[in-house]
């Protein structure tokens, strides 16, 4: 999903250091290696915003004391009789929503990750160019 949301601005950027390649003869020999050092990046962005996502899922559904009402809210779940038309499964997918959009949404926080290490990422790049 994270690659569909970056395949324009990981585009925009391929476009830029080939625009560069173009701009400045002397490049030549070094762009084929920042291309590959850029698609390195680009991978290692991929992956540390991946593994951000189970662990804001897990800091928000594990339970964090015996008394927890999310938790106490799902047990109470087993065995309930229900109206026709109800279920147990779609009751607790409810609460695991409520429970997961309850501060911010895992979308917002994907966000807010994708764009920490996206800065990073454009750093390391710039980097490579002597910027800082």
């Amino acid at each position: 999903m994270l690659k569909k949301f970056t395949k324009k601005p990981k585009q925009e950027l391929e476009n830029i250091l080939n625009d560069l390649t173009c701009a400045n003869e002397s490049l030549k020999t070094f762009s084929p290696e920042l291309v590959v050092q850029f698609n390195s990046l680009y991978d290692d962005f991929i992956s540390e915003v991946g593994k951000e996502i189970p662990k804001e899922a897990k800091r928000k559904l594990s339970p964090q004391s015996e008394d927890s009402k999310f938790w106490e809210a799902l047990i109470n779940e087993i065995g309930k009789v229900r109206p026709p038309g109800e279920n147990y499964t779609d009751n607790v997918c409810q609460t695991l929503k409520h429970e997961l959009e309850k501060e911010k949404t895992l979308n917002t926080f994907l966000e807010i990750q994708a764009g920490k290490y996206w800065k990073k990422l454009v750093i390391k790049l710039l980097s490579f160019f002597g910027e800082k």
